[in-house]
């Protein structure tokens, strides 16, 4: 079948022109025939689609249009090409609403991977009705050839294995001893499990240069959000937002175990800070951008200062601008944090823990600051959860549009598993290691990209509260404790 470009333009012209006036020039030239269109949207570099495209024409003979939309409301802008009188017959979708739209509506057909297709690509059917196309999440990245130098090792694989399934008490261990060996040169062996890991004697010339464990953008509010994200895993998200229709008390009892949680986590990342020139330091600087801005924060560690850096997995171009050997050995880890109510809380000297009170109007006062630190009662806290998970925004999928006639699916499917390949084998490190994550199971949403507590880590972070907390070198028990409360109060008040 042949479609003429000039009824797919009148099906785009509206949704493209604004595109044009950006770009200059109409991304669909008329006037040539084609065999079918795909969607790409903004989801890849036009180069690199033509060259494959080109590629795919020469060997089958078949004419495909890759349409290209670079801003204004993408997906929007695909719901009306789905079933339009000249339908797209693949396209690149968000796996989070766009993708269950297109599904619940009827545009996402089965597909059935030809038997002799590559393995690897075979693994990134989802579900039998879409592959992967790409992951971006958030984590730690790590240098395995550093990895290797702190400990002695010539592979690295085995001590990663452990980074990612350690509970966040060993986690926060390794942190402590890593900080020791760093400063003094020697430390205990770390140990994960029954794998115990000792420090090599001899600094090499790549741990030589370390100031720290950890390069934070301290002056990047979003980095707050986002460790809010490793505290509340995805079972939590729905229940935590649902709190804010408690009266305030009880919203308070329920809250307060995650924002404990994420109070002892900060401090402990914090705890441990590399720095351009020395170790960093919580205080007024951290929470400046001229100095840990997340631009700064990569800069600190591709100079190998840090062992670990908090980003994106699309932080890699920037990284390999710095030190492009470096940036193809890096891997990705995930973020732990403390399991809520896993840690000693505020309680009495029985172990029980100090309730809010409500004045006789009904009015919310918060729990005396009279309590003690102390153990629990035995049963009372749950274990430690290991969370090996990555946090990861919606991945992207390629899909083959039901509205397309059944000859026209089939070519679609061959030329988007031929894409699919080509961009696989185009991926960066990070990249690499963030699709193995979601491909095993290990990533879950991306709680802050819906608003769920982006907006509450804005508000408490502009209030002063958690700024100011941020440039203490030194927190109290006391001080801890008003943060917490102030925590709540600012998400609490956000209703």
């Amino acid at each position: 079948m042949k479609n003429t470009r000039a009824v797919f333009l009148a099906v785009l012209l509206v949704l493209t022109s604004w595109a044009a006036a950006a770009c200059g020039e109409n991304p669909l030239p008329a006037g040539e025939d084609y065999d079918f269109s795909i969607f790409i949207g903004d989801a890849a570099d036009p180069i690199f689609v033509n060259h494959v495209v080109e590629r795919y024409e020469a060997e089958t003979g078949l004419n495909i249009e890759p349409v290209y939309l670079t801003g204004g409301d993408g997906e929007r802008d695909l719901e009306r090409m789905l079933d339009s009188a000249d339908p797209v017959a693949a396209f690149i979708v968000s796996g989070g609403e766009g993708f269950e739209k297109a599904l619940e509506n009827g545009y996402v057909e089965n597909l059935s991977v030809p038997a002799g297709t590559d393995g690897a690509l075979a693994d990134r059917l989802i579900d039998h009705n879409r592959l992967l196309w790409s992951v971006d999440g958030y984590g730690l990245a790590a240098d395995t050839r550093l990895l290797c130098g702190l400990f002695g090792l010539d592979d690295a694989g085995a001590l990663i294995a452990s980074l990612r399934g350690a509970a966040y008490s060993e986690w926060s261990d390794f942190a402590s001893k890593l900080d020791a060996y760093i400063s003094s040169g020697a430390a205990e062996p770390v140990v994960f499990g029954e794998q115990s890991y000792p420090f090599a004697p001899v600094r090499t010339a790549l741990t030589a240069t370390l100031t720290g464990v950890f390069a934070l953008p301290g002056g990047d509010g979003a980095m707050g959000a986002r460790f809010m994200d490793a505290v509340l895993r995805e079972e939590d998200a729905d229940a935590w937002e649902e709190l804010r229709g408690l009266p305030e008390n009880e919203a308070y009892l329920a809250a307060r175990p995650f924002l404990a949680a994420y109070a002892a986590g900060l401090e402990d990342w914090t705890s441990h800070l590399a720095g351009a020139f020395a170790a960093g330091i919580r205080g007024e600087s951290f929470v400046n951008t001229r100095y840990y801005s997340a631009k700064k924060a990569e800069e600190i560690f591709m100079d190998g200062k840090a062992v670990f850096a908090f980003l994106d997995v699309g932080s890699y171009k920037s990284l390999a601008q710095i030190d492009a050997e470096k940036a193809e050995s890096l891997v990705f880890l995930p973020v732990k944090m403390p399991t809520p109510g896993a840690e000693p809380d505020k309680t009495e000297g029985d172990g029980s823990f100090v309730p809010p009170q409500t004045e006789g109007d009904g009015s919310f006062v918060p729990p005396e600051e009279s309590g003690t630190e102390g153990e629990a009662a035995e049963g009372e806290m749950p274990p430690e959860v290991v969370d090996d998970t990555i946090v990861c925004a919606p991945a992207r999928f390629v899909c083959v549009n039901t509205a397309a006639e059944k000859e026209v699916q089939k070519q679609a499917l061959d030329f988007i598993l031929q894409l699919t390949a080509a961009a696989a084998a185009e991926q960066d490190a990070l990249q690499r290691s963030a699709e193995e994550y979601f491909l095993n199971g290990r990533a879950r949403p991306d709680n802050t990209g819906a608003g769920a507590y982006e907006r509450w880590y804005d508000a408490a972070f502009l209030s002063g509260g958690l700024r100011s907390w941020l440039s203490d070198a030194n927190w109290t028990t006391e001080e801890r404790e008003a943060l917490i409360l102030r925590l709540f109060r600012s998400w609490y008040g956000d209703a």
